[in-house]
């Protein structure tokens, strides 16, 4: 019997199973047993990015490496792209591992000793260094004890010349005696994590901190963005207040981003999505903080509904991008019906969102989902979109919808769920004015409110495609122009004290 040959063409095949390994990492694991050239396709994807969290996992993965046959020792040196370690590291399978993938470009790397004796053979600081040594990633989640320099890191190191993005996960005991960060000449992006707890900064430690960060900041000119990253923290803004108080007004940086997470447990691996998340939250508060001149702590975003049409006026005279019918509205909003159904795909099938029933034939979609952590614990959280777009004005409605946008779905999750901030970006593109973000900082001059009508020009350009086919190619120009002006896509308002 002939074999039957394959109805798409094999480019196209290769495009659609790959796309499927990207979507799902278990899907992925079965789709290798249909074909010996699918298995090869698949398997670039999947070894592309190695994570290995367990001593077990570290073994099966070196056991793959030396015995596999039908593998050479050259696939891995060249496909392995991210690698995150975060075990014991101290002993001859991790120097085995890295030594196996020079060509890793994303690296996450936290050093984690045990102190109990174990029957592995324990290696030295410096053979561990000197496996890293070749290595060139260009970005590093890292969490340093003794290894690539002690008592601190030698950043003058051949394996930090192509850094652009790193993120110091150490305590601030230990990152505020580092110096030479100026050696790393390719950094744009440097992040460090500040743990505080239940009890506040002391002015002592707090005096140190401000007194690192500005030596950072002024040594390191290339640098574009500086995150101090809050966790454990339940008074960020009196932390973030208690640091700055120690730094001049007149040596103001504002690529100094001082940032709550709100989700510290959730691993930030170098080449996550939520790692991405927040290096792009804090260019966005640098662009903000650029414009005005301050520096400001941005944690919490106020997500504000508003139903009165006056303010879309508002927006529209300020963004330069005019207003058009309501019946021009509502099929602009009709052709976003597919974007916003793929969204309600993306988050059932990769964030644990569910459907659920309802009695109001107006309403596109409903979703439910428990815990914004995925802990067992936590209410359930609420998501609605209407079919037409004149449901958003109905009176009636107006604390159904303040109830969805004013929810934890838009407040919080959003930062960790790229697809709920699709949302709200998708909906300030259809309506702006309606849903805006809004932060407040008090300063002698009086407080100051920051009010954001439109996304980033970054998400617009990543979505262009999908935003021509909604509004066209004309509005969609204007949309990303406005975007791209910070006084057009945001608004200051001074309330004097």
């Amino acid at each position: 019997m002939s074999s039957l040959a394959p109805v798409l063409p094999y480019d196209v095949l290769r495009l659609i199973f790959e796309q499927a390994a990207l979507d799902d990492r278990r899907e992925a694991l079965k789709l290798v047993f249909l074909s010996r050239q699918i298995q090869r396709w698949i398997e670039l994807i999947l070894y592309s990015v190695v994570t290995l969290h367990r001593e077990t996992t570290c073994r099966a993965f070196l056991r793959t490496i030396e015995t596999s046959r039908t593998k050479s020792r050259a696939f891995f040196a060249t496909h392995v792209k991210s690698l995150c370690i975060s075990y014991d590291i101290y002993n001859d399978r991790t120097v085995r591992i890295i030594t196996a993938c020079p060509g890793v470009t994303s690296l996450t790397f936290w050093a984690i000793p045990t102190p109990w004796q174990t029957s592995i053979i324990r290696i030295s600081h410096e053979e561990i260094s000197a496996a890293l040594d070749p290595l060139r990633p260009r970005k590093l989640s890292v969490l340093l004890h003794g290894v690539l320099g002690a008592p601190y890191p030698r950043f003058n190191l051949s394996f930090f010349q192509n850094i652009t993005h790193l993120s110091v996960i150490n305590k601030w005991e230990d990152w505020t005696t580092w110096w030479g960060f100026d050696a790393l000449r390719c950094l744009t992006h440097l992040s460090f994590d500040l743990r505080v707890g239940p009890r506040s900064l002391d002015d002592k430690a707090a005096y140190t901190i401000a007194q690192s960060l500005q030596a950072v900041l002024s040594s390191c000119i290339h640098m574009h963005v500086c995150v101090l990253l809050l966790l454990f923290d339940p008074s960020p803004k009196f932390t973030a207040a208690k640091i700055t108080h120690y730094m001049p007004v007149s040596q103001v940086d504002t690529r100094l981003v001082l940032m709550g997470d709100s989700e510290p447990f959730l691993d930030r691996e170098a080449h996550s999505n939520r790692e991405a998340r927040i290096w792009r939250m804090a260019e966005e508060a640098v662009n903000i903080q650029a414009s005005e001149g301050v520096m400001t702590y941005h944690e919490r975003v106020e997500v504000l509904f508003t139903s009165d049409v006056r303010n879309m006026g508002d927006w529209a005279n300020r963004t330069h991008i005019p207003l058009t019918s309501a019946q021009v509205m509502g099929l602009t909003y009709r052709r976003a019906h597919r974007w916003f159904n793929a969204i309600r795909l993306q988050l059932i099938r990769d964030y644990k969102w569910t459907n659920v029933p309802c009695n109001d034939d107006r309403m596109l979609f409903t979703l439910e989902r428990r815990s914004s952590a995925g802990l067992p614990a936590g209410p359930k959280l609420g998501l609605q979109l209407p079919i037409n777009i004149s449901t958003f004005f109905s009176p009636e409605r107006r604390v159904q919808w303040e109830m969805v946008f004013h929810s934890d779905t838009f407040e919080s999750v959003r930062k960790i769920c790229p697809p709920i901030n699709d949302i709200l970006n998708l909906i300030q593109c259809l309506l702006t004015g309606v849903v805006t973000l809004i932060f407040e900082e008090n300063l002698p001059q009086g407080m100051h409110r920051t009010t954001r009508g439109l996304p980033s020009a970054s998400w617009v350009k990543e979505n262009k495609n999908a935003l021509v086919d909604v509004f066209g190619t004309v509005r969609y120009g204007l949309l990303l122009q406005a975007c791209h002006d910070t006084k057009l896509a945001f608004k200051l308002e001074v309330f004097p004290h």
